[in-house]
């Protein structure tokens, strides 16, 4: 009870605070905070402050909230300006840092830790929390000329604290950081050198060997020979060696076998042998007893089926022991990771294994196959909108109590207005399954969805996936008629910035999306994991007429539905020899093909020139505005609109204009050129 508590005992505090549940975390910065009031000695500060530096790391709080934390402790430190107050400050200056995406809101947390640093004779706590603002500065930043000032400062305070490990480790990130921006492997190989005597002088330590690592791995991105890339191949290994418990140091090692890969690929395409022998080079694939990441399985996915043309048995052999890692960045890794522990003794793991991984793959690569390429085709469509009614307005351009902009929602796929959403590609998957190995893939699908085909009730299928709609077919009378209430809505023109161009995973042979986030550089209990910023990338809507595609893209999609249909037909024969059902399954397979079924439509709809936002979440926001409270995800990142078109029967237009100004979100605002009776 917080009531027996010695406040100037700071351990004894701490201690308590630490083993709280969150919410009584709450009751005890109240509590504190409450005590300061009453007694703002030196000693309940400092306590205090503590007390919020250690609340900072809560991993659910906003940046708005850290910046209230920010405050409260500035107040305190401006009162007790010592080392003791100090240090806390600037803990919870970096946890700020670590919320912010913009480079031009962390400079000037940068500027105040680095004056507080030099107030208290450049203490080696303080130096390490300035190197890690930063380090996260030099993340944000555009370009190589950019980071490289951010890094000689980091070296600097490096070589006055004699090189300690953890700023030795922070300038070793800062040129990691660097690396990913060079263009010219002769600028990546010296970063390489200096990363290496790093490595060296702190006796090899694991956090260095991972950013030495991930620079090789870089390295081997720009280098354009067998021979350069076997010695990025060799350096690595050596590495590995030593740590080869560690994904952070396996990740980048299997980068760099992609890239040989490659480079054999191209000689296999010239006539040459491929080096056979490469396989053994990756034997921690089967053999490992620790899990990877999604994104390196689908690429060695990649390479043994489209490069090295493995044979389906020795890929189930190398796939039976694989694990995989949860990352926040892949939520569908979490289901994987479970089913795969669930099947670990099981004969065919390595069957089950391989052919989701498959399915996966080959649905990801239907969503790269509809991939709207923004900056070009937008250009040709005159733009991206979204029609909506004028009464919401206010919550697409508005700010929320704390002032936080509001956005356009992605709503749960339920809620889409078409009844039969997601039904054509299913359909499409029940027509290909008739032709494919000669078997019928209705019974399987039916199994998934629950339809049984007689009057019974039929068990409803939850969705984890969420869609916000857009269209190419900007003030059309077809759109204002559906989606703009008659004529009496808006239609928002989206600036092309807010799109992006890939996903957090982009599974691509010979161009993947790497994060480059690298692990955290203190332990999981002192400090909040990275911020994953979203990415909104839209897709295509294909529409099919007769069950075929209509466009350029058919065949390639048509390729990849069919695998996806031989995968599932695989998997159902692999179920039915199953002594126990495992649910997680089905799940999953439910919940790969959901992120691509809502991106076919019927060819009825293809006037609308639909591009859709997909996400999977499990974690969605609720809105209990409504009778039955509804789910979504929020944006988070500022959408602007180059232009609101107000619907050809709305009323009084001059007067909804000022207010679409004034959010200061909206290039201009005009009337639709429709006559609409």
């Amino acid at each position: 009870m917080t009531e027996n508590i010695n406040w100037e005992n700071l351990d004894e505090v701490l201690k308590y605070f630490r083993e709280c549940s969150n919410e009584k975390k709450q009751e005890v910065v109240n509590e504190c905070e409450k005590k300061y009031q009453e007694e703002p000695t030196e000693k309940i500060a400092i306590t205090y402050a503590n007390i919020l530096a250690s609340w900072s790391d809560d991993n659910n709080f906003t940046q708005n909230d850290i910046k209230e934390i920010v405050q409260e402790i500035k107040e305190i430190y401006d009162k007790y300006p010592n080392l003791d107050v100090a240090s806390p400050y600037a803990w919870v200056l970096v946890n700020l840092s670590r919320k912010q995406d913009d480079k031009k809101e962390i400079q000037p947390i940068a500027d105040t830790i680095k004056i507080i640093y030099e107030e208290h004779n450049r203490d080696v706590d303080i130096a390490i929390r300035y190197a890690w603002v930063l380090e996260n500065l030099s993340r944000k930043q555009d370009d190589k000329e950019e980071i490289q000032p951010i890094a000689d400062t980091i070296k600097i305070i490096n070589e006055e604290h004699n090189r300690d490990v953890r700023i030795a480790s922070t300038y070793a990130w800062a040129l990691v950081n660097l690396s990913n921006k060079q263009n010219s492997k002769e600028e990546i190989r010296q970063t390489v050198d200096k990363i290496e005597a790093i490595y060296e002088e702190q006796n090899r330590h694991v956090d260095i060997a991972i950013q030495y690592a991930w620079t090789l791995k870089n390295l081997s991105s720009k280098q354009d020979s067998k021979e350069e890339i076997q010695q990025t191949v060799d350096k690595v290994k050596e590495i590995y060696d030593i740590y080869n418990d560690k994904i952070d140091i396996a990740s980048p090692y299997a980068w760099i076998i992609r890239n040989l890969l490659l480079i054999e690929n191209d000689l296999l395409k010239e006539g040459k042998d491929i080096d056979k022998n490469l396989i053994k080079k990756i034997d921690f694939l089967k053999n490992n007893n620790w899990p990877i990441d999604l994104d390196i399985v689908v690429l060695y996915m990649l390479i043994f089926n489209y490069i090295m043309e493995i044979d389906t048995e020795k890929l189930y052999d190398v796939f039976s022991n694989l694990k995989i890692r949860v990352t926040p960045s892949k939520p569908e890794s979490e289901e994987l990771s479970l089913i795969f522990d669930k099947i670990s003794d099981y004969p065919k793991r390595g069957e089950i294994k391989v052919e989701l991984l498959l399915l996966y793959m080959n649905a990801m690569y239907i969503k790269r196959e509809l991939k709207y390429k923004t900056q070009i085709e937008s250009n040709e469509d005159n733009g991206i909108c979204h029609y909506t009614k004028i009464e919401t307005l206010k919550y697409i351009l508005g700010e929320d109590k704390d002032k936080n902009p509001l956005n356009l929602r992605i709503s749960n796929s339920q809620y889409m207005n078409d009844p039969s959403e997601g039904e054509t590609f299913i359909q499409l998957l029940k027509v290909k399954g008739k032709t494919t190995q000669n078997k019928d893939l209705t019974n399987i699908l039916n199994e998934l969805y629950q339809d049984s085909g007689t009057n019974k009730r039929e068990k409803i299928n939850n969705s984890n996936i969420y869609l916000l709609s857009f269209s190419r077919s900007i003030d059309k009378l077809p759109m204002w008629s559906q989606y703009g209430k008659n004529g009496e809505g808006c239609c928002l023109i989206v600036n092309n910035d807010f799109f992006d161009k890939k996903e957090n995973y982009d599974y691509d042979i010979n161009a993947i999306n790497h994060s480059q986030v690298p692990p955290n550089r203190m332990d999981d209990n002192q400090k909040p994991e990275r911020k994953i910023s979203q990415k909104y990338v839209p897709y295509r809507v294909a529409y099919v007429k007769n069950n075929l595609i209509e466009g350029e893209i058919n065949n390639n999609i048509n390729n990849l539905i069919n695998e996806i249909v031989k995968s599932l037909i695989k998997l159902g024969e692999l179920k039915q020899e199953m002594k126990e059902t495992i649910k997680n399954i089905d799940e999953f397979i439910l919940g790969t093909l959901d992120q691509v079924r809502f991106l076919f439509k019927d060819s009825s709809y293809e006037h609308e020139k639909e591009l859709r936002i997909v996400k999977f979440s499990k974690q969605p926001k609720l809105d209990d505005t409504s009778s039955v409270p509804k789910l979504y995800i929020d944006i988070d990142k500022k959408i602007e609109y180059k232009e609101v078109i107000l619907g050809p029967k709305v009323a009084r237009p001059s007067e909804i204009a000022p207010y679409i100004y004034h959010t200061g979100r909206v290039e201009s605002v005009t009337r639709s050129a429709i006559q609409y009776r």
